[in-house]
């Protein structure tokens, strides 16, 4: 289902008890909660038991070469997505594009600076690191080694940002389940813009419905469900 953030904005008046129904908000005030939505989305980007999909991609390696762009805009690893990846969650070399896989340690920039020897090439790659860092528009860029003798495809397990809101009016598609999530955190964030104290049956129906993303993403990601803030929630109960 698709809603613009000017749907989104009213619903959450009302969960707050600022809005009567049929009412609107003030141009101002829109863009100030349009502001406070979209925070909202990049902190859910962030979190991976927030993320509803693990999206899997095939790209190029070429033999002897060891750095590649990754995102949009003629990046070699271009991943079909508006963004580069938040994070690399799993990889594995086809070595060749034999079909023989074997699988690629994901590493911290730590443990690829301790890497001895990390500019050779070998028959098989053994390390990816991932450096979100811009580029060019949208960019990042990501390391292997070794590099690979001969040119294959690295199959990786990654996730997307959430869509933002262009403006108040473009609808915004979510997945299932995550509407209602989305819509209850809203009205929690503008709350101080009314000066109201969300009530304590309004933050526990937020913590039931996170709650419920959460458990049905522990089985995508192997995580635990439950995050610290959802826990008060839940012991209040």
């Amino acid at each position: 289902m698709s809603s613009s953030l000017t749907q989104f904005a009213n619903a959450a008046g009302l969960d707050l008890g600022v809005m009567d129904s049929g009412g609107a908000f003030s141009t101002q005030q829109y863009l100030d909660i349009l502001a406070k939505a979209n925070r909202i989305l990049d902190n859910w980007s962030a979190d991976q038991i927030q993320i509803p999909w693990a999206i899997k991609s095939s790209v190029a390696v070429t033999a002897n070469t060891r750095l590649y762009s990754v995102g949009p805009g003629g990046a070699n690893w271009a991943l079909g997505s508006l963004y580069a990846p938040v994070k690399f969650v799993a990889a594995a070399h086809n070595v060749g594009g034999t079909g023989q896989i074997t699988p690629v340690k994901i590493v911290s920039p730590v443990e690829w600076e301790s890497i001895a020897d990390r500019d050779v090439s070998a028959n098989l790659i053994k390390y990816l690191f991932y450096q979100r860092g811009s580029i060019g528009t949208f960019q990042a860029s990501a390391a292997i080694s070794p590099a690979p003798l001969q040119n294959g495809t690295l199959e990786l397990v990654w996730w997307d940002r959430f869509t933002q809101f262009a403006d108040v009016s473009t609808p915004v598609t979510f997945p299932p389940g995550y509407e209602r999530a989305f819509q209850l955190e809203l009205a929690l964030s503008i709350a101080p813009m009314f000066d109201e104290t969300p009530s304590a049956d309004l933050q526990a129906e937020y913590g039931k419905a996170m709650n419920a993303l959460r458990k049905l993403n522990a089985d995508l990601w192997g995580v635990d469900s439950l995050a610290p803030e959802q826990a008060a929630v839940k012991a209040t109960e």
